[in-house]
């Protein structure tokens, strides 16, 4: 199952961690994903899978997790796999002396907890610029039609400001137009990023478009184009 992952990051939490860290992004296929409690037999997962990171996010038991990762990082066999920390910034001081590889404080930004997980394990770079964009999109989902705001966009897909975030892979129709053109654009999209019990006006879920037109490709690219223009006069 797991043959073409070239990498492998371990996640260490109290509970389930796409809510806080976003691992839906780490999912890719050449990355390998595994979870563990902390109350599970971490340093020997550390042992026999050999990640390439662990990543491990302290929430409200503070000292236990300081004190696995002080024993990941004396330990013989596992001193050398590269640890993160996520946690509150109260405890930085502590945290720092537990000899982490990396802290991440939070509430966690994305784009910094990408930063310090790609030091240590290749991240994907999004194929083309995004640009602020408040657009309306409109898409079927059981049985009832929403309708919600763009964060952004690119010439692959959007950023969808949403409290009710769906989950990674999930595919699913959108219609959205462009400023000035009255023409819909319909295409398909995927759920390739997933943040929530952030804000309202911060969760969402970033999509990639598939089967649009190439008309509407076309159109997509020269409005694009505009904005990018104009953006290096403002």
């Amino acid at each position: 199952m797991w043959g073409r992952a070239s990498s492998t990051i371990l996640i260490v939490s109290e509970t389930a961690p796409n809510h806080e860290l976003n691992t839906s992004f780490l999912r890719q296929p050449d990355i390998r994903i595994l979870t563990c409690d902390q109350d599970d037999a971490v340093v020997e997962t550390v042992v026999c899978e050999r990640p390439t990171l662990v990543v491990e996010d302290l929430q409200e038991r503070t000292l236990e997790g300081l004190e696995l990762c002080r024993r990941l990082k004396s330990g013989a066999e596992t001193h050398s796999t590269p640890l993160i920390l996520v946690m509150n910034p109260q405890h930085r001081a502590e945290a720092e002396r537990a000899g982490p590889d990396g802290l991440v404080l939070k509430p966690v930004v994305p784009e910094k907890f990408f930063t310090a997980v790609g030091r240590f394990v290749r991240l994907p770079r999004r194929r083309a610029a995004r640009y602020k964009m408040n657009l309306r999109f409109t898409y079927p989902l059981d049985g009832r039609t929403y309708q919600v705001f763009s964060r952004d966009l690119s010439i692959n897909g959007a950023f969808l400001k949403t409290d009710r975030p769906m989950e990674y892979g999930t595919h699913f129709d959108v219609s959205f137009s462009l400023p000035g053109t009255p023409r819909l654009i319909c295409c398909g999209a995927v759920v390739k990023t997933v943040i929530e019990n952030r804000g309202y006006h911060n969760n969402g879920i970033g999509v990639e478009f598939e089967g649009i037109r190439d008309e509407d490709l076309a159109n997509l690219e020269r409005y694009l184009r505009q904005r990018r223009r104009l953006s290096l006069f403002d």
